[in-house]
């Protein structure tokens, strides 16, 4: 009995160490910043720079959660060998990669709203300037993420370790979420109106995909060959 309790804790350890190993957690991690990122946000006055620390800090909290997806891809490419027989897994590296950067530029672009409202001009710039470069910064991060969504999404499906519908959900969402980004920029349409918020709903379940994907290979459990290991 005691060298069947013996052998049952070193497999729950084991488990336990192949789940935060695990390939999934990088996406998990991402999907949840963004959420977080996004509850900071609702904390926001109207305007949001008139409130500094949420409306800077929620950006900054997207640019973590974006960063987190670029290397979990990367570190799922390099660790999976189907993912290196085509581009699809490279290109959704590179895609979210320029996410990232994209989302620190709209931080920054967060920090010049701010500075903007202290310095007692925000009234006057803002219709003009600053909500609208706001909006096309949200509507070109919609683009990026929805386009590494669909690319990861339709790399995935050249394997066995998210299932076969995820991989294909993956593609749908992100698609629509780029044509909703899309759609937005070309019709210049504003935050409120339905295609921008569409892109708004799409990004959220974009990165709600990612949390999936992250579930999905946690549970799978995936064991990497020493050269393939990162």
């Amino acid at each position: 009995m005691a060298t069947d309790a013996v052998t049952g804790s070193a497999e729950t350890t084991s488990t336990l160490t192949d789940v935060v190993d695990s390939r999934g957690i990088p996406f998990l991690a991402a999907a949840a910043a963004f959420f977080v990122g996004s509850g900071i946000l609702t904390r926001s006055g109207q305007p949001g720079a008139s409130t500094p620390v949420p409306w800077v800090a929620s950006h900054a909290v997207w640019v973590v959660a974006t960063a987190l997806v670029a290397f979990g891809t990367v570190r799922l490419v390099r660790g999976v060998p189907a993912l290196r027989t085509g581009t699809a897994g490279y290109v959704a590296s590179g895609l979210f990669g320029l996410g990232v950067l994209h989302a620190l530029q709209w931080t920054s672009w967060a920090y010049v709203d701010v500075f903007a409202y202290q310095q007692g001009s925000h009234e006057l710039l803002s219709p003009p300037v600053l909500h609208p470069f706001g909006t096309a910064h949200m509507l070109a991060f919609a683009i990026l993420v929805g386009s590494g969504v669909a690319t990861l999404g339709w790399a995935l499906a050249r394997t066995d370790h998210a299932g076969r519908v995820l991989p294909w959900l993956g593609v749908a969402v992100g698609a629509l979420t780029v044509l909703a980004g899309t759609v937005a920029l070309l019709t210049f349409a504003d935050v409120r109106t339905p295609a921008s918020l569409a892109a708004i709903v799409l990004q959220a379940a974009s990165f709600a995909w990612l949390g999936l994907v992250g579930v999905a290979l946690a549970r799978d459990r995936m064991v990497a060959s020493p050269e393939d290991a990162v």
